[in-house]
């Protein structure tokens, strides 16, 4: 599965299955990356450099990942020039952003 998703102005989140396994690539000009809490435990950053963050989703194997043969497996590109870019996967419950007033007062 190859995912691209890009969005110029506003929030790219991305819901995938727990079967991703590939390279992911997060990117935002003016925003945040940010990983779900079940996302973090499966996700190797490689860097993160400029708002651009290169990872590997799913079980990282060095061998496969180096071959010289072109990757078949899953892809990921998500970008956005003026928003957050966040990765979840599909079953994980979903939190509203409760706002500035709703932390602040406690919605």
């Amino acid at each position: 599965m190859k995912i691209n998703v890009s969005s110029s102005n506003g929030a790219v989140d991305v819901y995938l299955p727990r079967s991703f396994s590939g390279p992911v690539q997060l990117k935002t000009y003016y925003g945040e990356i940010r990983n779900s809490n079940g996302i973090v435990p499966n996700l190797n950053i490689f860097s993160e450099v400029d708002r651009v963050q290169k990872s590997f989703l799913g079980d990282f194997k060095h061998e496969e990942w180096t071959s010289d043969a072109e990757w078949e497996g899953d892809e990921l590109l998500a970008e956005t020039r003026n928003g957050n870019v966040k990765l979840h996967y599909m079953d994980e419950p979903s939190v509203a952003n409760p706002g500035f007033f709703g932390r602040f007062f406690s919605f």
